[in-house]
């Protein structure tokens, strides 16, 4: 589960590069109502942004629904996760400007096929987020090795945006092949630097398979985990009783499952369900904002929501309503607005204001966006 947690600040700050630029791209000409009657579409026929960002009929919006409904753990940090708006309004804040100046081409039909394959068959157990797959094909890159950049969609070739140098911008370089050494994941072609635990250098690796070799539960694809031997398997499924050392290490399916890990007495113990008789907070589902009412009804009790600006915990089982974040719900934080397009934030490094790459596309000003030919938009 750790190795997800950065994806955390992503949910929270997808669409720092942009606001609105490039929002409603397609051709005017190309609507629903006079779609209906046309010819079987061409495969070949260019995308626009419209295609991978919208609402109702986007990839992005698609590809992230599928994507984290496999990872359970991201709705306990940011207390709900984003909706359809909020994913298609990320999209274009941090790829429509790119497509408009022309650092980012789009793909085809053909390549939007591929993506709804590879979303049609997300396998929670081993679906990899950060793995590459078809869904990468949507994007291509015009800039060279050593422009500057915003993102890695920019960079062509197998090639990323280089942030090492620390600053808001980056500069493109070719990523490393397998067995290469690494010090970050995004350096690798697979995505992946296979570091074991306190060194300083990794090497590129694929994500592991079942039965593949592996060092730490970091190089298995989704929720496999690096078992006996060094290799791959499924997670384990854990009961109450069993014998456990951390929950840190995810022992008792911890932060998912219904048991934890009672470190000081090393079993598995299940939570209580609301009503029950409790004597402590954490016996209590407090990944959920449930508490235990000490001193008052001494039973589990449901979330206290609370409002914009009050304070926020696991521990206490105080929760932020819809829509707004904890800063930091495992000690006490404060319940924020999730961040819009547009908001300052990390890790997206991109300004809102200027783009890093504009400045070296003397094109930008006549770059246009593809214009997708009449066809019907079915949801994918």
């Amino acid at each position: 589960m750790m190795r997800h947690v950065a994806i955390f600040g992503l949910l929270g700050c997808f669409a720092c590069s942009g606001g609105d630029s490039g929002k409603g791209m397609a051709d005017a000409g190309a609507s629903d109502a006079d779609t209906s009657d046309a010819a079987a579409p061409d495969a070949a026929v260019p995308l626009t942004i419209d295609d991978i960002c919208d609402r109702d009929n986007g990839m992005f919006v698609d590809f992230f629904n599928a994507a984290l409904g496999c990872f359970p753990e991201f709705e306990l940090f940011l207390g709900s996760l984003p909706d359809d708006q909020t994913f298609s309004d990320a999209c274009y804040g941090q790829f429509g400007e790119h497509v408009l100046d022309g650092t980012i081409t789009l793909g085809t039909l053909d390549d939007l096929a591929r993506c709804g394959s590879v979303i049609n068959a997300i396998d929670c157990q081993t679906f990899e987020f950060d793995a590459p797959n078809d869904c990468n094909g949507i994007f291509g890159g015009t800039l060279g090795q050593g422009a500057d950049c915003d993102s890695d969609e920019q960079c062509s070739g197998d090639a990323f945006c280089d942030r090492s140098g620390g600053g808001s911008c980056g500069t493109c370089a070719a990523r490393k092949p397998i067995l290469a050494t690494c010090q970050d994941n995004a350096e690798c072609s697979s995505r992946h630097c296979s570091r074991a635990e306190g060194a300083q250098d990794g090497t590129c690796k694929a994500f592991g398979a079942i039965d593949e070799s592996c060092v730490t539960n970091e190089d298995c694809s989704g929720h496999l985990e690096c078992g006996a031997g060094n290799t791959c398997a499924a997670p384990r499924v854990w009961a109450a009783d069993d014998i456990c050392v951390s929950n840190d290490a995810g022992d008792c399916g911890f932060p998912t499952s219904e048991f934890f890990c009672e470190e000081g007495n090393g079993v598995c113990v299940a939570y209580l369900s609301l009503g029950t008789p409790c004597t402590g907070a954490f016996q209590c589902k407090f990944l959920k904002y449930e508490s235990c009412d000490v001193g008052g009804s001494d039973t589990c009790i449901a979330p206290t929501i609370r409002a914009l600006n009050e304070s926020c915990s696991f521990a206490s089982g105080d929760k932020c309503a819809v829509g707004l974040q904890c800063s930091d719900p495992v000690n006490t934080g404060t319940c924020l607005q999730q961040a819009q397009p547009g908001d300052s934030c990390t890790p997206m490094a991109a300004s809102a204001e200027t783009s890093c790459s504009s400045a070296s596309m003397a094109s930008a000003s006549t770059a246009t966006t593809p214009v997708s030919a009449q066809r019907p938009r079915e949801r994918r």
